[in-house]
Parts: structure tokens; C-alpha cells; sequence
């Protein structure tokens, strides 16, 4: 039941669709809704910047059927921020979460807004924003060796997982 809604602006078209994904203009989403803006600008998003450190905003709201267990800003892969909003109920009773938050990085790096729902029977429903970017020459974001070795990891599990499956032009 997972989703992704792609911002299009006034004219939806599959044209418009696809390039907006393309973009990183999206959200996927098991439940929830975000509608935040970074900067006033949509996910997806890159800035060049001379200065080291850059504070990012962000700003609009988050609605859900289910009252939200967290609300986090991720930086560059790490939840940096717990936000503690209170909600406040629409007619149709759903739960809105008001966002007015601001990051700093330090360097190049990004930043993206996820949350998860509070649901019974340990399941989970989230959303995650497709980040935005901060690019600062000379300062490139160095990934963390456990991530570098995790993704291996899975890279090395899938391609034996496909082997017999997939032609060796695919494996390779």
C-alpha cells in the first residue's frame, strides 16, 4: 500500500509527472501526508553555497489519519531533530502537524523530513520526503564506512539472489 506523490503544480500531465519525479519533487508515504517546503522550495532541491554553514527551514504540515509517533529531520542519513508538535484535529478527523523547524549543515550534505504513525500490532506506517541538497565546493559529503559496507552487503545478497535468475549481462 506504499505510495509516492509527485508535486506538479497546477498542470498534471504524465509528462509533468515523470519529471517531477525525476526532480526528487515527491514524497512516499504508507499513510501519512507531508506537504513541507525547505527554503520555500519543494524536495528535490540543490543549492551551491560559498559558506560552510547553511541553515536550512522547514515549513507546512504533516496529516494523518492516526495520531503521528515521531516526526523527524533526517541529516545526511541521521535523524538530527525529534520534532514535539502538537496536533490539532481537522473536521474530518484526521491529525494535523503544523512544521516550523530549521536545520544547520555543516559542509555539503542534505536534509529530509519523516514520520512514522502510532499503530497498534507493531505496524508501521510512515512518510519520508525525497531530501534536499546543499553543495559546498570543496567540502564533499564523505559517506560513513558502515553504510559504504551495508549497501555492499545488500549488493552482494541480491546478486546472489539473482544468480540463475538473471542473464550475467544483468548480474554484472
Amino acid at each position: 500500500y506504499g505510495r509516492v506523490y509527485v508535486h506538479t503544480g497546477e498542470e498534471f500531465s504524465y509528462d509533468k509527472w515523470i519529471a517531477n519525479l525525476n526532480a526528487g519533487r515527491s514524497f512516499v508515504t504508507t499513510g501519512p501526508l507531508i506537504d513541507v517546503r525547505f527554503n520555500g522550495e519543494l524536495p528535490g532541491t540543490t543549492w551551491s553555497r560559498d559558506t560552510m554553514e547553511n541553515t536550512v527551514t522547514i515549513a507546512g504540515a504533516v496529516i494523518s489519519p492516526n495520531r503521528l509517533r515521531s516526526i523527524e529531520v533526517i541529516r545526511n542519513g541521521v535523524v538530527a531533530e525529534a520534532l514535539n508538535i502538537e496536533p490539532q484535529q481537522t473536521p474530518e478527523g484526521a491529525w494535523m502537524y503544523s512544521i516550523d523547524a530549521s536545520e544547520t549543515l555543516h559542509g555539503s550534505g542534505w536534509l529530509a523530513l519523516r514520520c512514522f504513525e502510532d499503530l497498534p500490532d507493531a505496524k508501521v506506517s510512515f512518510a519520508h520526503t525525497n531530501p534536499v541538497f546543499v553543495d559546498v565546493p570543496g567540502s564533499p559529503l564523505v559517506p560513513r564506512r558502515r553504510d559504504a559496507e551495508f549497501f555492499v552487503k545488500r549488493m552482494d545478497e541480491e546478486i546472489a539472489r539473482n544468480t540463475g535468475i538473471l542473464p550475467d549481462e544483468s548480474l554484472a
